[in-house]
């Protein structure tokens, strides 16, 4: 189970068995086409096993021609690569095509989980409270984006988001 790999931490927030091949099943709940970005960066390929916390992990490819690209969202699939930590998130690396499998049984329809902004205020890489919804599916309701580019000069995309009631507020970040 992804939440096997997932929920054993170091102390600074990273998975124990990185570096250990794993073969995993889960359903697609964001596809290539989901998360466009840089060619050889992205896009990623996630899934989920479970609603739980620590169910879900990213697939990382880096080549055009990886199979897990054609995954669409609802697929359930069988991978197996190397775990690995990168910028504070567990992904499945280094799978090769013959390592990635379409299943011929449907994916499980994986409701997000409801979340707010406030439950993470001071909440640090490595703190089971944010770390076990790391590449789930999340919603998140009545926000607004308070930074457009939070990665500064790096613009990898990312941006920060706060509950609309706390923007502007002293405890916004």
């Amino acid at each position: 189970m992804i939440k096997d790999i997932r929920e054993h931490l170091t102390a600074s927030g990273s998975t124990a068995y990185s570096g250990y091949y794993a073969t995993i099943v889960g359903t697609v709940t964001a596809d290539a086409a989901d998360i466009p970005n840089k060619l050889l960066a992205a896009p990623r390929v996630y899934i989920q096993d479970s609603e739980e916390g620590y169910s879900g992990i990213f697939l990382n490819s880096t080549s055009p021609s990886s199979k897990i690209r054609a995954f669409s969202r609802g697929d359930k699939i069988s991978v197996r690569g190397i775990i690995r930590e990168s910028n504070g998130t567990t992904m499945i690396d280094s799978i090769d095509n013959a390592d990635a499998k379409l299943l011929p049984e449907a994916g499980s329809n994986y409701m997000p989980k409801l979340l707010t902004t406030a439950d993470y205020i001071g909440v640090r890489s490595g703190n089971p409270k944010g770390e076990q919804w790391e590449n789930m599916y999340v919603e998140f309701k009545n926000v607004v984006v308070a930074d457009t580019n939070a990665d500064g000069t790096a613009n990898f995309g990312e941006f920060t988001i706060v509950d609309a009631d706390l923007f502007g507020s002293g405890t916004e970040s």
